[in-house]
């Protein structure tokens, strides 16, 4: 694995506020999903390698030994696995060194499509775990971009949507600007966990008060 991977998967946990050992696992899932996808099938138990003084990735094709072959997936025999390790046993568990000359290449490619997909998930768990118990706050946030009627808006690094209704009708809002929002509720939908937020909740005036005037927050007004 060269040096600019590794940058490359740092650059990424710092843009999408995912650790880096997240990164990798996804990262380790997809090339085993390529791997079997290109050169295997379904059944076979992949390990996959990654080390930073390496081309790419070293792919394990993990095996029990066994007297009799039931499954040859899953299973390898104790004479050939005596050829590559002659004090095993029955019952041991076998990694072997099935990495293909070009799988650099070729795992890049077929893995791309999973990898982009599983950062996906991992962006909204970690979104999930930011905001779980953040409900009822006051979020500072900055626009994106204003496209019809939806303004897209960042916090803390992770794009939400403010929709029509949550908006304030004689408010302008255009790229840049920065603004408060109160987060109502983290929603689990089909597409995984969502901010519902808004400008015009009655409690952002409350929680806006709180802020600025500590008896207020304290209940003595």
């Amino acid at each position: 694995m060269k040096q600019q991977f590794f940058a490359a998967i740092n650059q990424i946990c710092d843009e999408k506020n995912i650790s880096v050992e997240q990164v990798l696992e996804t990262v380790k899932a997809a090339l085993a999903t390529a791997y079997r996808k290109d050169y295997g099938n379904k059944e076979q138990e992949i390990e996959i390698i990654l080390s930073e003084g390496a081309d790419f990735a070293t792919v394990l094709l993990i095996k029990e030994v066994v007297e009799e072959i039931e499954n040859p997936n899953i299973e390898i025999s104790l004479k050939e696995a005596q050829k590559m390790k002659k004090d095993v046993e029955a019952g041991d568990i076998i990694k072997i060194d099935v990495t293909p000359l070009e799988y650099g290449r070729i795992a890049a490619q077929s893995a791309k499509q999973v990898i982009l997909q599983r950062l996906q998930e991992a962006e909204r768990e970690s979104l999930y775990e930011m905001f779980k118990n953040r409900e009822n706050e006051i979020l500072s946030a900055q626009i994106m971009r204003v496209e019809g009627g939806s303004v897209h808006i960042q916090i803390e690094k992770h794009n939400v949507l403010l929709g029509p209704r949550d908006q304030m009708s004689n408010e302008k809002y255009y790229t840049g600007k920065r603004i408060k929002v109160y987060l109502d509720k983290v929603i689990h939908t089909n597409k995984g966990p969502q901010l519902s937020i808004s400008r015009t909740h009655p409690n952002l005036v409350v929680r806006l008060l709180e802020m600025e005037i500590p008896e207020i927050a304290e209940g003595e007004v």
